[in-house]
């Protein structure tokens, strides 16, 4: 078993326009409610792009979802889940995914040793 090190899972989507409505109905009213009831899940947080550097070539959404550990996306409830009829509608509809997890790196508030660059 792997020490509990915050995990963050990173996902971008992008979506058809025309499914654009919803996909976000879906994602606020079923995919989020469900994954808060996933042991290990600490939050869900769901950001949309207003401006950046992507312009066009990024997911419009991203979401940020804090977990215990990396465990949790191995254990029961996660990747075991079927997918809903409704979200079997809107996958072949997701034009750019991004998946990323990421460790929260040990010792990153620590002060750097005196006398040492910055």
């Amino acid at each position: 078993m792997q020490p509990a090190v915050p995990t963050l899972l990173i996902v971008g989507i992008d979506i058809d326009p025309t499914y654009e409505e919803d996909f976000n109905l879906w994602y606020d009213t079923e995919h989020v409610p469900e994954l808060r009831q996933t042991p290990g899940v600490v939050a869900v947080k769901r950001y949309e792009l207003i401006d950046g550097s992507l312009g066009e070539v990024g997911p419009k959404y991203l979401a940020l979802y804090e977990l215990e550990n990396a465990e949790v996306m191995l254990g029961p409830g996660y990747r075991t889940k079927p997918s809903t009829p409704w979200q079997s509608k809107l996958r072949p509809h997701w034009r750019l995914v991004i998946r990323a997890v990421y460790v929260r790196r040990e010792g990153t508030l620590k002060q750097p040793p005196e006398g040492s660059a910055k």
